[in-house]
């Protein structure tokens, strides 16, 4: 393991025990329950008995992943389409990260501890590419392309920790709110969020 992956897989352990994020959450779920609609208090996005959220996450990070790659070796004439495809994925994040919101509505403790982190993260991303497709506008192309780039690292981040957290949670059989299982959780972020599995030979 790296240092920075074990600095990071310090800091997920120690976000998950700490309970001084607990007030933070909980302003923030009121806030929320005031401001919403009821149906976003209600129980999370499914479909098939599935969680919506990540197969909505895919449009916007497919987007900004896609921008990225064009910023590397599409040269000045692909200009156009990676603005184009930040803004698309600034679009998308809209109801990828409302159904994921009502997912994290439904959570209490570790849970909630864990999804408060994977939603600063995200709002951390979609600030960045927010600023990315400005500085675009602007012809600003290499603070642009920096911008898109702190982006990419900081969902990449956050997809991670956000895939460990799903994988983790089990479903109380078909009512689409999650239910914690401890041990699998605990298992989860000590050896493999941030270290790739080592394939059986």
């Amino acid at each position: 393991m790296t240092t920075f992956a074990h600095t990071l897989n310090r800091a997920a352990e120690f976000a998950e025990r700490s309970k001084r994020l607990d007030p933070w959450a909980h302003k923030l779920a009121d806030v929320t329950h005031r401001l919403l609609p009821d149906e976003d208090a209600a129980a999370p996005l499914r479909v098939a008995g599935q969680p919506l959220h990540p197969a909505l996450v895919l449009a916007p990070a497919g987007s900004w992943a896609a921008a990225s790659v064009l910023d590397v070796i599409g040269g000045k004439q692909s200009r156009v389409a990676a603005r184009r495809l930040v803004a698309l994925g600034l679009v998308a994040s809209v109801p990828a990260g409302r159904a994921g919101f009502r997912d994290w509505q439904q959570t209490e403790g570790t849970q909630r501890r864990l999804g408060l982190i994977h939603l600063g993260l995200n709002s951390a991303a979609v600030l960045l590419y927010t600023r990315s497709w400005l500085l675009r506008h602007r012809n600003r192309m290499f603070a642009a392309k920096l911008a898109a780039l702190g982006g990419a690292a900081v969902i990449a981040t956050s997809a991670r920790l956000g895939g460990q957290l799903a994988d983790a949670l089990g479903m109380d059989g078909g009512k689409g709110v999650p239910t914690l299982q401890t041990d699998r959780l605990d298992a989860a972020i000590s050896t493999s969020l941030w270290v790739e599995p080592t394939p059986e030979v």
